[in-house]
């Protein structure tokens, strides 16, 4: 299993939570019972980093901050010592990859004789790895799917048009005075 940014929650500074109104018996008429209200600026999931900028743009903020290195440490069980150093093994190891939403692979090693098997090319950290590859987090992000991003030779989008149907239009008229309606 390896680290995940996404889903990730996110809320908004100003969120108040829904009001829900409570029926008081003891007024009878009905507008001057308490309002209730919706909630306004719910938190929301995104699932990737242009939803992320979406939001981010809205005013919504990360609930805390995702790491790699901690979750690294606690899958690996590798926790530092008391006199600050860590086990060496097992431990993961991230190479870039373009073809992957995330930007690397990884593979979690358990000796050296493991990590030597692999060759070169592998690193410690994930952005080690992103950044032996030439680009940032966004960029490898956004390499993943270079088709969706690129415009077309003449720098325009083709639109498609909507297709349009015609709708069989019964004809009104008068009624007679036997019920019938006239075409």
């Amino acid at each position: 299993m390896s680290y995940n940014e996404y889903p990730k929650a996110m809320k908004h500074p100003a969120y108040r939570p829904a009001v829900i109104a409570k029926w008081d018996p003891k007024i009878k008429d009905a507008k001057d019972q308490p309002q209730g209200s919706s909630a306004k600026f719910p938190g929301v999931i995104v699932h990737n980093l242009d939803q992320e900028q979406e939001y981010a743009a809205k005013g919504y903020k990360p609930n805390g901050v995702g790491d790699p290195e901690a979750y690294r440490k606690s899958m690996t069980g590798n926790v530092p010592r008391p006199d600050g150093s860590e086990k060496e093994y097992p431990k993961y190891l991230y190479r870039p990859n373009a073809t992957l939403e995330s930007g690397f692979e990884d593979k979690l090693v358990s000796s050296k004789e493991e990590e030597q098997k692999l060759g070169k090319g592998w690193f410690r950290t994930p952005d080690l790895a992103r950044a032996a590859a030439g680009g940032s987090p966004v960029q490898a992000a956004s390499a993943a799917a270079p088709e969706e991003t690129a415009a077309p030779a003449g720098g325009k989008v083709p639109q498609k048009k909507a297709a349009r149907v015609k709708a069989p239009v019964k004809k009104a008229g008068k009624k007679k005075a036997g019920g019938e309606a006239r075409a």
